[in-house]
C-alpha cells in the first residue's frame, strides 16, 4: 500500500539555518584549501592580537542606514581584512577575524544566536574570499605598488558584493524579494562607502609595510574618519527625523475621527521609531487597563490587561521611561520607550516597543522623538475630543430645536420639511390633522401634569396607529399631525385606526379619562401641492368634523369657502360692535 507523501513546507526559520549550513559548508571547504597559505613573502609579520583588536572595533564603532525597516551597517572591517591579507598568514587572519566579530557581536551588541551565527558563518566567508582575491591580484607583486592598491580595492569590492548578496538572500527569507529599486539604494550608499575604506586600507597597507610604529597614527586618521562620519549620519538623521515628525504632524491633524487620530498617532510613533509595536494604554480602577495596539500590520487591537512595567513606570513618574535592550522586561517586551500622554482630563501611556533592529536599541534620541510625538498627539486628541464635544452639542440642539420635549415627536418645523420632502420626491399621500375634544377639560379639572401624561400617551397611540405608513408630530398644545408616505396607504383608513386608538380609555393611576379627537384629511395633490396649504385644508377638515360631532372628515372646498365667510363674518361683526352698527 503506497502512501501519499507530500513534502512539508519549510518555515522561515528553517530556511534561514539551511542557508547558514550551506555557507558554513562552502566557507570550510575554501578554508581546507587556504588555510595552509602562509604570509606573502616580505611580510612585517603583524601581531595578529592587533588585528582582532582593529576587527572589534570596526564592529563596534559603524555606520548605520535603514533598509525595508531593518537598521543595516557598514562597517571600516575590510581596512584591517586588507591589512590582515597583506601582513599576516590567512589563518592568523582568520583567528584575528572571527575572535574580534566574537567580542563585537556576542559581548557587545548580544545578538541573538541565529544572527551571531549567521554574521560569523559570513565572516569566514568574507575572510576567505577576500584573501583569495587579494592573492590572486597582487601576485608576486608588493602590496605598496600599483598592482598592490588595485588587489585592495578589488578585494574590497568583491567581498562587499558577496557579503550583500548573502544579505538580499536572508532578507528574501523573511520579507519577500526585494525590488530593483530597494537593490540600487543599497548598492549605490555601499559603493560610496567601499571608495572610503579603500582609501583607508591602502593607507594602512602602506603605513604597516613601511614601519609598524606608523601604526597608531593610522589609528588616529581612522578615528576622526570614523567620528566625521558617525557625525555626519545624526545630521542626517535628525533632518530625516524633522521631517518624518512634520508628516506625522500633518498626518494626525489631517484625521477627523477619534479613531482615525489614534490610528495615525500609533502607526506614525510605531514606523518612526522604528518598533515592531505601537500601544496606547488607558489604566482603569477595576479591570486593569484598556489598550489599543498596532502591531506590524494597520489592524487595530483593542484588549484589557494590566498595564506593563514599562507603563507603570510612566505613569508614576509622570513623564517617559526608556528601556534598553538587556534590562529586566516583561514578557514580550525587549526594549522600549514609554510616554504619559495627556489629553483634557483623560491620561494614559503612548508606549513603542521591541526595535526592529537587531543591532541597536532605542537610545535617549528616541526618548526625547516620542516625547514630542506624545505632546503632539495630546493636542491634537484633545482637539478632535472637543470637536466631538462640540459636534455632540450642536446635535443635539438641532435635535431639540427640530422635536417637542414632552413626546419626542417632531415639532412643526421638521413635520414641514418632512412634508416638503416627501412631495418632492412623489411619496406624500395625505396630511391628517388632529385635535384632541376635552384635553382643556382634563388640565383645568386635574393639572398641567396630567395633561402632559395624556399627550404622551396620546403620541404613543397615534405613532402605533400610523406605524410605518407615515410620520407624526404634535405641532403644539394638543394638536397633532401625521404625513401618510405608503404608496398602497388609504388616508380615511389610517385616520380611522387613530380615532378609534383615541376612543380607547386612558388609565393614570385609578383614574379613567376618555379623551376623543376630530380628524382632518387633506390628500395630496388633490388638496395641496405644498406643506402650507395641505396643514390649512386638513385644518380646515378637522374644524369640519368637530362642527359635525363626528371623528373624522375629508377636505372639501365648500367647507373650506363656509370658513372663508364665518371668518370675514366673524370680522365684521366685531368692526360693526365696535362702531356701534348693529
Amino acid at each position: 500500500m503506497s502512501r501519499d507523501r507530500r513534502a512539508t513546507p519549510l518555515t522561515e526559520g528553517q530556511r534561514v539555518w539551511c542557508l547558514i549550513a550551506a555557507m558554513a559548508v562552502a566557507g570550510a571547504l575554501m578554508w581546507t584549501w587556504i588555510g595552509t597559505w602562509s604570509a606573502h613573502r616580505g611580510s612585517p609579520g603583524l601581531w595578529w592580537p592587533a588585528l582582532a583588536v582593529a576587527f572589534a572595533l570596526s564592529e563596534i564603532y559603524l555606520v548605520r542606514f535603514e533598509f525595508r525597516g531593518e537598521t543595516n551597517a557598514l562597517t571600516f572591517a575590510d581596512v584591517p581584512l586588507v591589512v590582515g591579507a597583506a601582513a599576516c598568514a590567512p589563518i592568523a587572519l582568520l583567528a584575528a577575524r572571527l575572535l574580534g566579530s566574537v567580542a563585537a557581536l556576542a559581548l557587545w551588541f548580544r545578538q541573538s544566536p541565529v544572527k551571531l551565527t549567521f554574521n560569523l558563518v559570513l565572516h569566514v566567508g568574507k575572510t576567505g574570499v577576500g584573501v583569495v582575491v587579494y592573492r590572486a591580484a597582487l601576485g608576486d607583486s608588493s602590496p605598496v605598488s600599483v598592482r598592490g592598491w588595485l588587489a585592495g580595492l578589488a578585494c574590497i569590492v568583491v567581498v562587499d558584493i558577496v557579503a550583500q548578496a548573502l544579505l538580499f538572500a536572508v532578507m528574501s527569507v523573511f520579507a519577500g524579494r526585494p525590488s530593483r529599486v530597494v537593490i540600487c539604494q543599497a548598492v549605490t550608499t555601499i559603493a560610496a562607502f567601499a571608495v572610503a575604506t579603500t582609501s583607508l586600507a591602502l593607507v594602512a597597507v602602506a603605513l604597516v609595510w613601511e614601519d609598524l610604529k606608523t601604526v597608531p597614527l593610522l589609528g588616529l586618521l581612522i578615528a576622526i574618519f570614523v567620528a566625521g562620519t558617525q557625525r555626519h549620519m545624526a545630521l542626517r538623521d535628525r533632518y530625516e527625523n524633522l521631517r518624518l515628525l512634520y508628516e506625522f504632524t500633518d498626518s494626525v491633524s489631517a484625521a477627523l475621527p477619534v479613531d482615525e487620530a489614534v490610528t495615525a498617532v500609533l502607526a506614525g510613533a510605531r514606523d518612526i521609531l522604528r518598533a515592531e509595536r505601537a500601544e496606547l494604554c488607558f489604566p482603569a480602577e477595576t479591570d486593569g487597563a484598556r489598550r489599543v495596539r498596532l502591531g506590524s500590520g494597520d489592524a487595530m487591537e483593542f484588549v484589557t490587561e494590566a498595564p506593563s512595567r514599562l507603563e507603570s513606570v510612566a505613569l508614576e513618574r509622570g513623564g517617559s521611561v526608556l528601556l534598553v535592550r538587556g534590562e529586566p522586561s516583561d514578557s514580550g517586551i525587549r526594549d522600549g520607550v514609554a510616554v504619559q500622554l495627556r489629553f483634557g482630563e483623560v491620561s494614559g501611556v503612548l508606549m513603542v516597543a521591541n526595535r526592529r533592529s537587531g543591532l541597536v536599541s532605542f537610545t535617549e534620541d528616541d526618548q526625547r522623538m516620542l516625547e514630542s510625538l506624545a505632546n503632539h498627539a495630546g493636542i491634537v486628541l484633545q482637539s478632535h475630543e472637543l470637536l466631538r464635544q462640540l459636534r455632540g452639542e450642536a446635535a443635539a440642539k438641532e435635535h431639540q430645536s427640530l422635536h417637542d420635549a414632552l413626546t419626542g415627536l417632531a415639532n412643526r418645523t421638521l413635520f414641514g420639511r418632512t412634508v416638503e420632502a416627501a412631495l418632492a420626491a412623489g411619496e406624500a399621500r395625505a396630511v391628517l390633522l388632529l385635535d384632541l375634544d376635552h384635553f382643556k377639560e382634563v388640565n383645568d379639572a386635574l393639572g398641567h401634569h396630567t395633561g402632559d401624561l395624556v399627550l404622551v400617551e396620546v403620541a404613543r397611540r397615534l405613532v402605533r396607529a400610523v406605524g410605518r405608513r407615515g410620520t407624526v408630530a404634535r405641532l403644539g398644545g394638543d394638536e397633532f399631525a401625521a404625513v401618510l408616505t405608503d404608496p398602497e396607504v388609504q388616508p380615511l383608513t389610517v385616520a380611522a385606526d387613530c380615532a378609534e386608538a383615541l376612543d380607547q380609555p386612558v388609565v393614570l393611576d385609578e383614574l379613567s379619562l376618555v379623551v376623543g379627537g376630530s380628524i382632518g384629511v387633506a390628500l395630496a395633490p388633490e388638496h395641496g401641492d405644498d406643506a402650507s396649504t395641505l396643514l390649512r385644508h386638513a385644518d380646515v377638515a378637522m374644524y369640519e368634523a368637530k362642527n359635525e360631532s363626528g371623528s373624522l372628515s375629508l377636505y372639501r372646498p365648500e367647507h373650506d369657502a363656509h370658513t372663508r365667510r364665518r371668518l370675514t363674518l366673524v370680522g365684521e361683526l366685531r368692526r360693526a360692535i365696535e362702531e356701534h352698527e348693529l
